[in-house]
């Protein structure tokens, strides 16, 4: 069901699918693991702001929270995200970002 975050033309099934693959991660991070680098680029690929606004803040609660590491693939897209259209994607990419900083 992964697949439908690149192939579902509908902002609530990507949306949705993403709160799934993230509440998984809580649980099976191993088995979840390969689908970050994907899960990360819906900040900067999904035209739709909810769903890129609902990753920001998901990835960036997993990763306060360890169950994710800052590696490249999430980082660039947060990085990207410090430049999004949607002045709410900024704040809270530079939110997470900063607050993983101080928190660290």
């Amino acid at each position: 069901f992964a697949k439908e975050l690149e192939t579902s033309d509908s902002a609530v099934v990507r949306n949705n699918v993403m709160v799934i693959l993230c509440d998984l991660c809580v649980r099976y991070t191993s088995v979840v693991d390969r689908y970050v680098p994907l899960m990360a680029s819906r900040i900067v690929k999904d035209p739709s702001e909810l769903v890129r606004r609902q990753t920001v803040i998901m990835l960036g609660r997993l990763l306060q929270e360890k169950y994710l590491k800052w590696r490249s693939s999430i980082y660039d897209k947060f990085i990207i995200a410090l430049a999004d259209d949607s002045e709410r994607i900024r704040q809270l990419a530079q939110y997470c970002m900063l607050n993983s900083c101080i928190h660290s």
